[in-house]
């Protein structure tokens, strides 16, 4: 420890240093409290720029000194170790996994039933029943039962069974249309997310890749700066530069997190994964 440092420390602490300088050789301090504070200001700085006073290095620091680049935290669609859907795969999942959807599904197959059963007879019942026969009219004598076992069809007015038909054909088309919608819109929702997963994960190769050129400028112009061959400003514009984009990376990882969860929701996948490199193959709109 030096001189200055445990001399600086005794002022602090207000008692005697325990080694290196002993009470009787400790400078003569001036006799008012203004002069003392003077010369603690004057230790204190002394010290700091000896480098003995290290949280004053660690709190002030050049705006060129800042060599390291914040790291951002990997993102999940960075890691190898995640599944790879395509976007097809990724529809074919939502449409599986869709709980609105397998009810529409459910109720239209309710419905083609009903149609077919709409258009045909009723199923004939069979009737048990007892029919009773006196066998005179002297009402003290008991009667005569006899038990029947038949089968009972019943038939419907001319024309109702054909219109019960054609309405069950009807709500069929209906829950079907309707599930076809629900379709389309899910496949729509899902290749709208994905296009915007996609384009988010291109932006961050492109910005990482933007990056890492700044940043090699950024260490050729602090290089040139310290060997005295370079400006000032081509160091203030390169790190300004390397600072913008790391900036627009952190948004953009934001941008793509949603973007990731959307897809998530949607396919109703409960981890995250990653997407495949190849472009998404889109159909054409319709005329």
């Amino acid at each position: 420890m030096s001189y200055f440092h445990i001399l600086s420390f005794s002022l602090f602490s207000r008692k005697q240093p325990s080694r290196g300088i002993s009470p009787s050789d400790s400078l003569p301090f001036p006799g008012n409290c203004g002069g003392r504070q003077i010369l603690l200001l004057c230790l204190l700085l002394s010290a700091s720029v000896l480098g003995e006073i290290p949280f004053w290095q660690d709190s002030i620091t050049p705006v060129w000194g800042a060599d390291r680049a914040t790291v951002l935290p990997m993102a999940p669609l960075a890691s190898t170790n995640l599944p790879v859907y395509t976007l097809d795969q990724t529809i074919r999942l939502a449409l599986g996994r869709n709980p609105e959807i397998a009810k529409k599904r459910a109720l239209t197959g309710q419905k083609a039933a009903h149609s077919i059963e709409a258009g045909e007879l009723p199923d004939p019942k069979l009737v048990v029943g007892e029919q009773y026969f006196p066998i005179s009219f002297n009402m003290g004598q008991s009667l005569l039962a006899m038990t029947t076992v038949g089968l009972r069809q019943s038939f419907s007015p001319w024309g109702k069974r054909d219109l019960l038909h054609q309405q069950a054909l009807e709500e069929q088309k209906t829950s079907g249309w309707d599930l076809k919608d629900s379709e389309i819109r899910l496949v729509r929702n899902v290749r709208t997310a994905w296009i915007d997963l996609y384009q988010d994960t291109q932006k961050e190769a492109i910005l990482r890749s933007l990056a890492a050129l700044w940043k090699k400028t950024f260490e050729a112009a602090l290089t040139r700066y310290r060997q005295g061959t370079g400006t000032e400003s081509d160091l203030l514009l390169a790190q300004f530069q390397k600072d913008n984009l790391r900036d627009k990376q952190e948004v953009l990882h934001v941008q793509e997190q949603e973007s990731l969860h959307r897809l998530m929701r949607l396919a109703h996948i409960s981890r995250p994964f990653r997407i495949a490199e190849e472009e998404p193959h889109i159909p054409a709109p319709l005329p």
